[in-house]
């Protein structure tokens, strides 16, 4: 894996600690859970010796700058604290500039925040439909792409290391489709994605996931680690910021955003659980709903 790696960051000690004072109570709990939500665990990611956009490690004196993760142009001046910030790599920060503006345009809409039309730079188009209300589409938006980054530097402020790419999945927030013979047409919700919703849910219920909350509650992190059939570690994750799913059109079910990457799996993680755990699953395209 390509990448610095720094030592076991201090809030994993801690948990570590608490979880070995547990087995000397005769508790059977060995498993460490990293949970990163003060000011003061959130912090810890500012020392990462590393750029956690690119993965290379910093040079001597080299400039770095602060890369907020979600960048804070996407909450309320209310909710801005505490943030999740990690280092990058001036050049790296500045690349991220134009599609952190446009998602800072989207997800503001949700706390009644919108951009003048000389300033928008969300390119979003009327699409016919079926019925009276036409729909409302956005276009040239690279949503996997910005939230893998933002997962990317999750994964460095919980494990310490820089994150490759080795493949995965992601299911958006937001509803896609295509236009065919002029109408739009949604995509159908795939198969894994209510599967992977009940499988987090699972691992949350049984107290086996990893979490980053930040931006006054308003950004939440979940993941656990498991692997498929065939022994392969993946890290199953999910993201939610605000309510961003209710920015989808009302005629289409709710989607919460949940996917996952393939990855060695770093020396502090929170390992899932074999056995089936029941949940209720009332709402079962929703990670972070019972």
């Amino acid at each position: 894996m390509s990448g610095s790696q720094a030592e076991s960051p201090p809030m994993v000690e801690s948990c570590r600690r608490r979880s070995l004072s547990m087995i000397k109570g005769g508790y059977d709990m060995i498993q460490v859970v990293i949970k990163i939500c003060t000011q003061q665990q959130l912090r810890t990611a500012q020392a990462l010796p590393f750029c956690c956009i690119c993965g290379k490690p910093f040079g001597d004196g080299e400039k770095r700058t602060r890369q907020h993760v979600p960048p804070k142009s996407l909450f309320a001046v209310s909710d801005r604290s505490p943030p999740l910030i990690v280092p990058a790599h001036s050049s790296c920060n500045y690349a991220q500039s134009p599609l952190d503006t446009i998602m800072g345009q989207l997800v503001a809409l949700l706390h009644g925040k919108f951009p003048n039309e000389q300033q928008t730079k969300l390119e979003v188009y009327e699409l016919p439909s079926h019925t009276p209300q036409p729909y409302a589409g956005i276009a040239n938006l690279p949503l996997r792409r910005i939230i893998f980054r933002w997962v990317r530097c999750f994964h460095a402020a919980l494990y310490g290391s820089y994150l490759v790419d080795n493949g995965g999945m992601l299911f958006e927030p937001f509803p896609t489709g295509h236009v065919v013979d002029g109408m739009l047409k949604f995509d159908p919700i795939h198969d894994n994605r209510v599967l992977f919703v009940r499988l987090l849910k699972e691992q949350h219920k049984a107290g086996r996931t990893d979490e980053i909350i930040c931006y006054n509650n308003k950004c939440m992190y979940r993941c656990a680690w498991l692997n498929f059939d065939n022994g392969r570690p993946f890290c199953l994750y999910a993201l939610r910021i605000y309510n961003w799913e209710d920015l989808g059109d009302p005629r289409y079910p709710r989607v919460g955003c949940i996917g996952w990457y393939s990855s060695e799996v770093p020396p502090f993680v929170t390992v899932g659980t074999k056995i089936c755990i029941p949940v209720a699953n009332i709402d079962p395209l929703d990670p972070f709903a019972s």
